[in-house]
């Protein structure tokens, strides 16, 4: 099966569709830190409503975009047990905040290859949850502006009228193009992680992950968003891992646990958290790794990556 550098020059065919929401709040709200990480729950909730108001065909949508199905293909279902979502969230607004009217945040989606049938969907979700709020019922919005990314990298507006569709006024772009516009400055490369990466290892957190352990995780996410969304053959596996490590120098690891907040349960409360801070590496001049630590970045790592957790920027140093 392909390794990653054999299949750089497919990215042509893998697609995705860059959009930004522009949400205004109608009221005043606080948003304790973390709360845009909690949106799948927002999301179920508001598809249990939806479902009870007899949408069923948009709630079947909705449900394979966040819940997809086996791959038919049995190569395919052995690669990919459990497929991911087509759809990546993030924000940078994830820090305790009061909110008052008017005021505005930003919230990026990312729609890999087959998800990207789905801007409507998840557009009239999002429409919907304008009456509910984005955390817990409180935090009233409008979508005061949209953006899709064009062929150039530029933020491009766009205007609706009544019953218009999202995805027919956005461009479809693919990660070669993203690729070839990134720029690698130097071999030394520093990722900055900014929202609570959750990685597991036999059942249990890994609060301490060393470089080996984060070019895996990134490795297999994009692998497997590739695979599942793209259709790119693509295997990362142990010599992929392997080969990458033995080109990458380790400068300096500050990467550790932080617990964020304190779930209420029947016995005790329980923290919960993840691991944020810096890895330095030097890439040696690897030009793979830095194309797959790109990707790793628009992707988002570990457990609720989907959602914006283990968020990070890549930096070239």
């Amino acid at each position: 099966m392909p390794h990653f550098s054999d299949i750089l020059p497919q990215l042509h065919n893998a697609a995705y569709m860059r959009l930004y929401f522009e949400l205004e709040f109608r009221e005043a709200a606080l948003l304790p830190q973390g709360a845009l990480l909690q949106l799948r729950r927002e999301f179920f909730l508001a598809l249990k409503i939806l479902k009870e108001q007899e949408e069923s065909h948009l709630c079947s949508r909705l449900k394979e975009l966040f819940s997809p199905s086996l791959p038919a293909s049995q190569l395919l279902r052995a690669q990919v047990k459990s497929p991911p979502p087509g759809i990546v969230l993030s924000s940078n607004c994830l820090a305790k905040r009061a909110i008052l009217p008017g005021d505005s945040l930003r919230l990026e989606a990312l729609f890999l290859g087959t998800a990207i049938g789905e801007v409507d969907s998840f557009f009239h979700l999002l429409k919907f949850m304008e009456m509910r709020g984005i955390y817990c019922g409180t935090g009233l919005f409008q979508i005061k502006h949209i953006y899709y990314e064009n062929a150039n990298g530029d933020e491009i507006e766009v205007v609706l009228n009544k019953g218009d569709s999202l995805l027919g006024h956005c461009s479809v772009c693919d990660f070669k193009w993203w690729l070839e516009n990134q720029t690698q400055k130097g071999d030394s490369l520093r990722l900055d992680i900014f929202s609570p990466l959750r990685l597991m290892k036999a059942g249990k957190p890994v609060f301490k992950p060393d470089t080996a352990a984060i070019l895996e995780a990134i490795g297999r996410r994009v692998s497997t968003l590739l695979a599942y969304h793209c259709q790119i053959d693509f295997c990362y596996d142990s010599y992929e891992l392997n080969e990458l490590l033995a080109s990458v120098d380790t400068l300096d690891n500050k990467l550790k646990w932080q617990d964020w907040r304190s779930l209420q349960g029947e016995v005790k409360s329980q923290k919960i958290g993840g691991v944020l801070g810096s890895l330095h590496l030097s890439a040696n001049g690897s030009v793979d790794l830095f194309s797959l630590l790109k990707l790793g970045q628009l992707f988002n790592l570990g457990k609720s990556a989907t959602y914006g957790c283990g968020q990070f920027r890549l930096l070239s140093l």
